[in-house]
């Protein structure tokens, strides 16, 4: 279809054609206004249509498309132009008892036969509304033509004009035999089954096969090349109106079928010979149209070859097409519209056909807290972290194979989702590398040559398909990802449907090998770049674990970790990098202390990202960070290794050994940069497009990239792995290490110049008494993190309930000056003078105070600044929590023992003032109900 609405080729050929059936036209490119009149004697205009005068109308694009198809009608199709067998806006009486002088609708054109009753009833669009105003058919066809009064039109047309590349015209139609589907419900049902050519002569429709030829002909059509940015968002809009709409199905289920009728279409382009016909289509014996169910089992025959050429030795044993779990009408329906457009060829360009893929995705899967997709702003800005362009060219130029011969560089993501880091790295790399002509001109002869080669074709993408891997465990995802990548360039042919966490020579593909299949034990090596945002906490069945077993070391456990040794399995030494996202408890808390001593003895770590807790909801509300790495040389490696072995270390000792290992291997120097953007320039919505917001993460790649000098936890800074080395914990998390490495556990409180107090100075941490669960000897009042008001170190009483039996573990508060909470600290939770016979949870912390009053160190806690030292001392995946030891650690810049508690008291008491005032005040309102 045309890109754009182009008058001038409407007028040109309507001037051209010297018909008798136009009298006059006249046009005004500038102001695009115009007039246009009829031959009363060729065309009959209903004396009461609006905006005509006589047979004169103003010239707008509907007019112009119906003046084109009038002549197309009178010079290809031979109807006779008389006025009596032609009419024009012919305006209808609406049904019933209407009101005096009121109308119901108007037909654009109707052809009659000679006895003056209607044979074709046209619906006129412009090309832009073809598609999108296709839901109005049952209006503007069904029930307007019922308005006929000899009897019901023999054929319904919703149609357009377009003009095709070559400046001629071409006609879109829906052609509905009325005799077949004389009800909208009953068209409907049974798919929207329609003809595409308009009958020639009064004649029966004659409908055309799709195939592949260069042009039309009396029986075939070709596939239409031309679809522009504008078709395919309608076409996108329509199929999830139609297809998602209405329930009865999963709406997997039915992206399912959706991602799988689109594997059927394009092995049936990529496969069928020049002049046949293609099987991806609606088939017609005679004027008959096939059933849904006919339709269905052919489809489910052609998924079988397509699946056997794509996806190889991982299918489905599934029926494609289950008619129990849809609809065939559903699936005759996307057939019908898919089946004139070309999934593999576009004037356009080939990612116009990857992006209208990818909007079916992002419209048609649910995403849950399982199985969620990682947002293309993300990915984006991880590809720019790891500057893949700047490192394809290095491996293109410095790092040819074993036989001399130049490369592109081998990426894969071992946990794929739907190809989203594969698409963007080949999007990025065909625009840096290819686009940008100024790389190419430096090369020389022989890696020209791998250039010229790795970059022909229409994409651009030849080298997708012998560089490009991808692993993903779930079928509809991994088939989707091939399908996604198919339409972006064809790097789909190393997807493979199965775990990322097998043993690399369970990688096998019959007659194929590849470099993902090894026989080593652990190492791959053949690797360049590793992306992927990999499932965490997943769940293993007793066989995958024994698959587990046999390709791991067994030094990592949970998943995420399982992922970090496939990374370093599958990179080559020294030059293979990562960059993925991880839970950021893999950085933070004391359970992956393991994790973070193999991250560090085998990848250099450039530069770690911690993400706001917003980047993946609403699917999931994990914390996560990206982390870039490079990997160590295996002599490094081993030397680090051996070292740890000699030197008899153990966790128990502390990390003073491992740092000496570190410091003897030269590495306590290495720098990492940290960052902890407050904003990634999108907030996710179920149902709704994303927001735009701020966007800090342009400022975190500009300061990574080299202004370094301006400090900030937002934005960026570096620390070394002396600093990390420094604190018994590892951590890695940005907020832990600015706390530390950058503020050296300072919270600055008043202007410089005042010494620095370790908050231990003024409390010490006291062991609060256990209550195991069960029945107490008498009641308590049990106090939890909602009872407590923020900021003032009170309670709500009148919320708190008296228990005399608890379900789990509580301690009393007795022996505690005041108690503060381990969980979420940064809520400003704490409980000055609690009562004695209180409990509460295990996540209270107790602190007896040594220089100052409880309400003093209660007060400085609430802090705006303490409240955000806690936050950056938080550790977890799901319930942050602080360990109160290195509370007491943090210095600050004031001595406590100079401010009153007396003072305080006395805000206190003009607070709790205007406590009961609002209270009174809302009183009074609620007294205004009881008149």
């Amino acid at each position: 279809m045309a890109k754009v609405f182009e008058p001038k080729l409407y007028i040109k050929y309507i001037q051209d054609s010297k018909s008798d059936i136009i009298s006059s036209i006249t046009f005004d490119e500038k102001t695009g206004k115009g007039k246009i009149t009829y031959n009363p004697k060729c065309v009959n205009v209903d004396p009461e249509a609006p905006d005509f005068k006589g047979t004169t109308t103003n010239l707008n694009d509907e007019e112009m498309v119906r003046a084109v198809l009038l002549l197309k009608l009178e010079k290809e199709y031979g109807y006779k132009f008389e006025n009596k067998y032609i009419d024009i806006e012919k305006v209808y009486e609406a049904p019933g008892r209407p009101k005096k002088g009121a109308k119901g609708s108007r037909s654009d054109i109707v052809i009659r036969n000679e006895d003056g009753s209607p044979f074709l009833y046209f619906e006129l669009k412009t090309p832009q509304k073809y598609i999108s105003e296709r839901y109005l058919i049952k209006g503007q066809l069904f029930q307007s033509s019922k308005l006929e009064k000899i009897k019901r039109p023999d054929y319904l047309l919703w149609t357009t004009v377009v003009f095709n590349d070559s400046g001629e015209p071409a006609i879109n139609t829906l052609v509905i035999s009325t005799s077949q589907y004389g009800e909208y419900d009953k068209w409907q049902d049974a798919g929207e089954p329609a003809g595409n050519a308009i009958p020639k002569g009064y004649g029966t429709v004659i409908q055309k096969s799709y195939a592949r030829v260069p042009k039309e002909t009396e029986t075939s059509i070709p596939l239409d090349e031309t679809s522009d940015e504008l078709f395919f968002k309608q076409l996108t809009e329509e199929l999830h109106n139609v297809i998602w709409g209405g329930g009865g199905t999963n709406n997997n289920d039915v992206f399912a079928v959706i991602t799988k009728l689109f594997l059927c279409k394009i092995y049936d382009e990529k496969e069928i010979r020049p002049g046949n016909k293609y099987e991806f289509q609606v088939n017609y014996i005679g004027n008959i149209v096939e059933s849904p169910d006919a339709l269905v089992d052919r489809m489910n025959v052609l998924y079988k070859k397509a699946e056997s050429s794509y996806l190889l030795d991982e299918k489905s044993d599934n029926v494609a097409f289950d008619k129990a779990r849809i609809k065939p009408s559903k699936v005759f329906y996307v057939v019908q519209r898919l089946e004139g457009i070309s999934l593999t060829k576009n004037v356009y360009g080939g990612d116009l056909l990857g992006s209208f893929f990818e909007e079916i995705v992002a419209h048609g899967f649910t995403q849950t807290k399982g199985q969620f997709f990682t947002p293309v702003q993300l990915v984006e800005f991880m590809t720019e972290l790891c500057d893949i362009t700047e490192h394809a060219k290095r491996v293109l130029v410095e790092k040819p194979d074993g036989r001399g011969i130049h490369r592109m560089p081998n990426v894969i993501d071992p946990s794929c989702g739907v190809g989203t880091f594969l698409i963007v790295y080949m999007k990025s790399i065909v625009k840096k590398m290819y686009e940008n002509g100024t790389f190419k001109a430096g090369l020389s002869d022989r890696a020209l040559e791998t250039f010229e080669a790795e970059f022909s074709g229409q994409t651009h993408t030849n080298w997708a398909k012998r560089s490009l891997f991808a692993i993903e465990n779930n079928y509809d995802l991994g088939l989707a990802a091939k399908v996604n990548m198919i339409l972006h360039g064809d790097g789909s042919m190393n997807t493979f449907v199965t775990s990322g966490l097998l043993p690399f020579s369970d990688y096998c593909i019959q007659d194929r090998p590849t470099i993902l299949e090894m026989h080593e034990e652990y190492q791959n090596e053949k690797f360049d770049i590793v992306l992927s945002n990999p499932p965490f906490s997943l769940k293993l069945t007793p066989d995958e674990k024994k698959s587990v077993e046999k390709a791991f070391s067994g030094e990592l456990k949970i998943s995420e970790d399982l992922f970090i040794e496939r990374w370093y399995q599958l990179l080559r030494p020294e030059q293979g990098v990562f960059c993925c996202v991880l839970p950021e408890s893999v950085c933070d808390t004391p359970t992956e202390l393991d994790t973070r001593i193999y991250l560090l003895s085998h990848f250099k770590i450039k530069a770690i990202i911690s993400l706001p807790y917003l980047t993946f909801k609403p699917y999931t509300s994990v914390k996560t960070c990206v982390i870039y790495a490079e990997k160590r040389s295996t002599e490094q490696v081993n030397r680090i290794e051996k070292e740890i072995k000699e030197s008899g270390w153990t966790k128990k000792e502390g990390v003073e050994g491992l740092k000496k290992v570190f410091d003897d291997c030269g590495l306590l120097d290495e720098k990492i940069f940290m960052a902890e953007p407050q904003a990634i320039g999108y907030k996710r919505r179920k149902g709704l497009s994303d927001l735009i917001t701020e966007n800090d993460l342009p400022k975190v790649l500009f300061n990574y990239r080299g202004n370094k000098s301006q400090k900030s936890l937002r934005y960026g800074f570096e620390t070394t792995l002396k600093a990390i080395f420094s604190r018994s914990t590892l951590r890695l998390d940005a907020k832990y290490r600015w706390l530390w490495d950058v503020l050296e556990g300072k919270i600055s409180l008043v202007a410089r110049g005042a010494a620095w107090n370790d908050i231990g100075n003024y409390v010490k941490i006291v062991e609060l008494n256990k209550i195991k669960k069960g029945d107490l000897a008498y009641d308590r009042k049990l106090i939890d993190l909602d009872s407590v008001y923020p900021l003032c170190g009170g309670v709500n009483y009148d919320e708190v309930p008296e228990v005399s039996m608890i379900g789990s573990d509580k301690v009393e508060f007795s022996g505690a000056d005041l108690v503060v909470s381990k969980l979420e600290p940064y809520l400003g939770k704490c409980i000055i003078n609690p009562e004695e016979e209180a409990i509460g949870t295990t996540e209270w912390v107790g602190l007896k105070c040594k220089k100052s009053s409880p309400r003093v160190v209660g007060y400085l806690l609430s802090l705006p600044q303490m409240r955000e030292a806690m936050r950056m001392l938080q550790s977890g995946k799901r319930h942050a929590r602080m360990d109160a030891k290195e509370l007491l650690q943090l210095k600050i810049n004031i001595d406590l023992a100079k401010i009153l508690e007396q003072d305080i008291q006395k805000y206190e008491e003009e607070i709790n003032s205007l406590k009961n005032i609002v209270m009174e005040k809302r009183k009074k309102i609620d007294d205004l109900y009881s008149i």
